[in-house]
């Protein structure tokens, strides 16, 4: 690909209802969001080099030879990775296992998953930005290295999401389901199960007439944080665990399927249950999954006539809303914003990964 340029974006995900329950194989009903990662490769005369200038990683060389994971080289000498490149190395050593890349200067982008806040400031929102990234930059390198016929080694998209998420799950020290994964290959709004051999996927739009909004707590959280705490209290109250993620997922189910026959009401005060039951969780195992932004952004959603449920992990990051009724959901639109709170513009992202024109 000498002389040439590719880019390729990947978007992010919000999980609707089943995030916990999908741990052990329960369903999770998922929307991948038009808020992307993209990754742009130029060619280079003689060296590899990476920014990402969203997470203050300015331009650095790195060595890229077969059978080797990437090698570093920092302007003061010290050959470790930054913190900040340990997703994008464990995606290049992938590549690096196998070939080597021709000289390139690679771009990582991830500023669609920042908001602007006062003063200049920006923050980071969670809505999937590791697992967009790691897609993104996978598509990149790959067709990069093999060019677009084989850019993709001839795998179908099973296999290149098994492979991804073994990659993105690695990384975050084996935990988490893979669904973000899914999301950002593939794209759409569906319904996700891990599988015993394979991740499942199923699309399933949401219900007509039913709006959808996400809001943004102003306070991260780490979902790698939550799951080991989670691990640790469950070696300890195996049965207790075992009840909650088969209620988690009975409540999944019923979501779903209020959703595939297009009950928006069904829809909604299940996802008013499931929150409960998560609540219920985060008690039992000292973890604050509805932390107390996530109780004032649900009491201004009930004032409004609207469900409200924290996304994901919990804690912080991303609270989701439901009204079948749209003047609900812009009375809370309305009062979630008169507090400060940032609600974002969601829409689907129909298609996930994907090449974009090469501009300059």
């Amino acid at each position: 690909m000498s002389g040439s340029s590719v880019v390729f974006s990947a978007p992010g995900k919000v999980v609707l209802i089943g995030e916990y329950a999908v741990l052990e194989n329960g369903a999770a009903y998922v929307r991948a969001v038009d808020v992307r990662a993209r990754v742009r490769i130029d060619s280079h005369a003689s060296k590899h080099l990476l920014e990402a200038p969203d997470i203050n990683v300015a331009e650095i060389e790195f060595e890229a030879t077969a059978g080797r994971k990437p090698i570093w080289r920092r302007s003061d000498g010290n050959l470790q990775a930054p913190r900040e490149l340990d997703l994008a190395g464990t995606v290049l050593a992938d590549v690096l296992a196998r070939s080597t890349p021709p000289p390139c200067r690679i771009r990582l982008d991830t500023s669609a998953f920042f908001a602007e806040l006062g003063r200049g400031g920006r923050t980071k929102i969670g809505l999937g930005s590791s697992a967009a990234l790691t897609v993104a930059l996978d598509a990149a390198i790959h067709v990069w290295t093999w060019g677009p016929e084989h850019g993709g080694k001839h795998e179908d998209q099973t296999t290149v999401l098994t492979r991804l998420q073994a990659l993105h799950t690695g990384h975050q020290g084996g935990r988490g389901s893979g669904l973000d994964i899914a999301a950002s290959l593939c794209g759409g709004t569906f319904v996700y199960r891990r599988g015993e051999s394979h991740p499942k996927i199923a699309p399933l739009p949401l219900p007509d007439g039913l709006e959808f909004l996400c809001v943004w707590t102003g306070r991260s959280s780490s979902t790698g944080g939550f799951l080991e705490r989670l691990a640790a209290w469950r070696r300890r109250n195996e049965r207790a665990y075992e009840r909650f993620m088969n209620d988690l997922a009975h409540l999944s189910d019923q979501g779903i399927d209020a959703a595939s026959r297009g009950d928006a009401d069904r829809f909604c005060a299940t996802v008013s249950d499931y929150r409960r039951l998560l609540d219920g969780l985060g008690s039992a195992a000292s973890l604050p999954i509805v932390s107390p932004v996530h109780r004032r952004l649900e009491h201004l959603a009930t004032k409004n006539g609207v469900t409200y449920k924290p996304s994901g992990a919990g804690g912080g990051d991303i609270g989701i809303a439901f009204a079948a009724d749209p003047r609900g959901a812009q009375r809370f639109r309305d009062a979630a914003s008169n507090e400060g709170f940032l609600v974002l513009s969601c829409p689907e992202a129909p298609a996930g990964l994907r090449r974009e024109a090469e501009t300059t």
